[in-house]
């Protein structure tokens, strides 16, 4: 909802506001309401951010991941509401955060986008009493050789596209 002490003043014809614009005026744009109004953003807040904190370790180079996903999402869902902008900036920046997010989570759950193959391999003794992992077929060595490749290309493009684009994407 739009002050209409602002659209108000935009307007140079008439700056007089009737009854019910003043009190809701009253009401809604005090100090106390903006207050009340700041809480509840902080606890909704609070609730989203949860499970990022309760999964968070010290020690775990991953959790910048995690944080940045949760960034991402909540500057496209804010976006998508964005009507004060043009619209066309708008959509190309959410399509670049679309990008972003796609290529992080293809660096991060790789075995969910690139085929490793596990039946071929298989486990042989060694003198010390430990197993050796062997493969039985080169082709699919290629295949798993491939894995490390496919997560570095992910990786390297989330960042340069990342870098490249999101200065522009706070509004």
């Amino acid at each position: 909802m739009v002050r209409f002490s602002f659209v108000k003043g935009l307007n140079a014809d008439s700056n007089e506001l009737n009854f019910k614009e003043e009190l809701i005026e009253l009401l809604l744009y005090n100090r106390f309401a903006a207050f009340l109004r700041r809480i509840g953003r902080f606890i909704k807040r609070i609730c989203r951010w949860i499970p990022v904190l309760w999964n968070q370790e010290e020690w775990d180079y991953a959790y910048i991941y995690d944080l940045l996903v949760m960034k991402m999402k909540e500057l496209k869902e804010d976006m998508s509401k964005d009507y004060w902008h043009n619209q066309k900036e708008v959509q190309r920046s959410i399509k670049q955060i679309d990008l972003c997010l796609e290529r992080l989570d293809r660096y991060l759950n790789w075995t969910e986008h690139y085929y490793y193959p596990m039946e071929d391999i298989y486990y042989e003794p060694t003198e010390d009493g430990c197993v050796r992992m062997c493969y039985a077929s080169k082709r699919n060595e290629k295949q798993r050789l491939g894995a490390s490749e496919f997560e570095e290309k992910n990786f390297r493009k989330f960042w340069k596209n990342f870098v490249k684009w999101h200065r522009g994407w706070w509004t």
